[in-house]
């Protein structure tokens, strides 16, 4: 029910009918190509340059030359279309010779939600 403070009206049901807005899956990735450069901070003066292979909201996987075995922590940006998105990122797994899987260590609500719509609208 809905309640009116001014107290002018009658009490109205609400309505019952509305469809739930969709459940996303935050670890859903898609496959989406944008350049990324990096920097690790065991190594700060060495800049890394590569693409995403996929792109998810929480993480990618990256074509990312050059990350050495003892590189765990990245400062990443991607190209997105309107602007460069730039995060921390920790290395979570690596598979010969250059794939990396990031996840991201922060972003805010606005960047996270720059991401997101462009992950979902991506085509």
């Amino acid at each position: 029910m809905r309640i009116d403070p001014a107290g002018l009206c009658r009490a109205v049901p609400a309505q019952a009918g509305w469809p739930a807005m969709p459940e996303e899956d935050p670890t859903e990735r898609r496959r989406l190509r944008l350049d990324v450069t990096a920097w690790s901070l065991e190594q700060t003066n060495r800049l890394m340059e590569g693409t995403t292979v996929e792109l998810g909201r929480d993480g990618a996987l990256l074509q990312l030359p050059g990350v050495g075995p003892t590189d765990v922590h990245l400062d990443v940006r991607l190209a997105l279309p309107d602007r460069g998105l730039f995060t921390p990122a920790t290395v979570v797994r690596r598979d010969a010779p250059d794939l990396v899987e990031v996840s991201f260590d922060w972003l805010d609500a606005y960047e996270r939600g720059r991401l997101r719509a462009f992950v979902r609208n991506a085509r």
